[in-house]
């Protein structure tokens, strides 16, 4: 049982940390041993689990141990559970920033959510942006340039600006700068240029 998933990113590269984890081994009379860890890492190689609470039971009783860490012997792989983690960009912005407080609050790294949060903030804008950017080719002369090129034109610049969007985003998580900050950037320069030739068009 996985109580919670986390998606991280070390320069670029995602990896699963799961949290609070409750594995349950049945013997031949039944539930013999529940095993309890805070987290639970995949090096590549094998699982190692942190934070080990044990209880054993057998016919004299209920043993209980504890352990730092251990390595769990199993063998499920993080493909196969890579199903169980809900994608930054599939989740809400009310979920989103649950999770940025959660994983605050335990010292967790959170930049991919950070970024997701932020992205979806931002998108209104990124909306707005785009429209203001089509509308000189709107309002443009017609015996200017034809209909054709300018639909051309438009469509590159939409393009573009997906692009250098795109990159900007990247770039928060790989190197870990302000997401908010960095991914405004394009909008603003794009509002910038589009009020610009609007006026130079109308």
């Amino acid at each position: 049982n996985i109580q919670r998933p986390i998606l991280s990113a070390d320069r670029g590269e995602q990896s699963i940390t799961f949290q609070n984890v409750v594995v349950y081994r049945f013997g031949d009379e039944g539930l013999a041993e529940i095993t309890r860890a805070g987290t639970a890492t995949h090096d590549g190689t094998f699982w190692t689990l942190k934070n080990v609470n044990h209880v054993t039971f057998t016919p004299e009783g209920i043993i209980s141990s504890h352990r730092d860490s251990e390595a769990w012997s199993t063998e499920v792989r993080p493909q196969l559970l890579d199903s169980a983690v809900s994608r930054p960009r599939l989740l809400s912005i009310r979920s989103l920033w649950e999770y940025m407080h959660y994983l605050g609050e335990n010292e967790l790294d959170d930049r991919v959510y950070r970024t997701a949060f932020w992205d979806k903030v931002l998108f209104p804008f990124t909306v707005i942006a785009l429209v203001m950017a089509g509308m000189p080719f709107v309002f443009a002369q017609a015996r200017s340039q034809t209909l054709g090129l300018r639909l051309f034109i438009g469509m590159s610049v939409g393009g573009l600006f997906m692009i250098v969007n795109r990159t900007f985003l990247k770039m928060t998580s790989v190197y870990d700068l302000p997401p908010a900050l960095m991914m405004t950037i394009p909008i603003l320069l794009l509002a910038m240029a589009a009020v610009l030739a609007l006026r130079r068009s109308v």
